[in-house]
């Protein structure tokens, strides 16, 4: 976990078997989308983040990825605003 995390809610969900991003994973595994947004939306449950949720992955250094494994966050527990670009 992170040390400060960006938001009051901020989970991980990592798969078991190493891809380096969410293009490889889905080369191999295509239906593994729908598991992580289901497997997010329990997470936020978990989370109590009624009011909203936000699921956000990474790929490439363009994109923002810093750790190349693939795995997804789950954040909320404020308003989480528009994405910024």
């Amino acid at each position: 976990p992170r040390t400060h995390p960006w938001h009051p809610s901020h989970s991980r969900l990592r798969p078991r078997a190493p891809h380096a991003d969410l293009g490889a994973r889905a080369a191999m595994h295509p239906a593994y989308g729908g598991e992580v947004h289901a497997a997010a939306a329990t997470v936020a449950e978990q989370e109590g983040l009624s009011g909203g949720h936000r699921i956000l992955t990474n790929t490439g250094p363009d994109g923002g990825q810093t750790v190349f494994h693939f795995h997804v966050h789950v954040l909320g527990g404020r308003n989480l605003g528009a994405l910024a670009g």
